[in-house]
């Protein structure tokens, strides 16, 4: 919708125009212009000024294209998503679906965030261990004994090297 200054502008160009061709002595909506505009360079003036403002007016009632980018999503709730979704899954005995779900929150895990790693390899390990998939279960719990170590959790990483011995015998 146009704004008050677009409207504005392109009355006065308008007005200005026909100043410019008519040279005066005419009415608009109730207003009378009576002196007349004899000389040919104000006249051009008058003409050439209102066609700038007609124009302006125009141009500035244009949309702006913007290019809209897709909002970015943070890896990290995307990772918090999958591992949500995979301890729900665990919770409810589907743990084959939660190994999928725990698969892709690795995925988006960033590697610096190490204790969101091993809970997550740990939550995958215990489902694996659960579907009776020993060597996966293994598997896991030492990337998350790895993760641990990397992280400072010297009791944690122990703690999945302890389970990894009974889980062996």
């Amino acid at each position: 919708m146009p704004s008050t200054l677009h409207i504005g502008l392109f009355v006065l160009g308008a007005v200005l125009v026909i100043i410019g061709f008519v040279g005066g002595n005419f009415k608009l909506f109730g207003a009378e212009f009576s002196s007349t505009v004899s000389n040919p360079f104000l006249r051009f003036s008058a003409i050439a000024l209102g066609i700038f403002l007609i124009i302006l007016a125009i141009g500035l009632n244009e949309p702006v294209p913007t290019t809209q980018q897709p909002p970015v999503q943070d890896p990290q709730l995307i990772a918090d998503e999958w591992f949500n979704e995979g301890k729900k899954l665990e919770n409810e005995g589907k743990c084959q679906e939660a190994i999928k779900a725990f698969r892709k929150a690795i995925k988006s895990i960033d590697a610096s965030q190490e204790f969101c790693l091993m809970c997550t390899y740990k939550h995958k390990g215990d489902c694996e261990f659960k579907l009776n998939q020993i060597d996966e279960g293994i598997a896991s719990y030492n990337l998350a004994a790895q993760t641990a170590r990397k992280a400072g959790r010297e009791n944690d990483a122990q703690w999945f090297e302890n389970e990894i011995k009974n889980r062996k015998k």
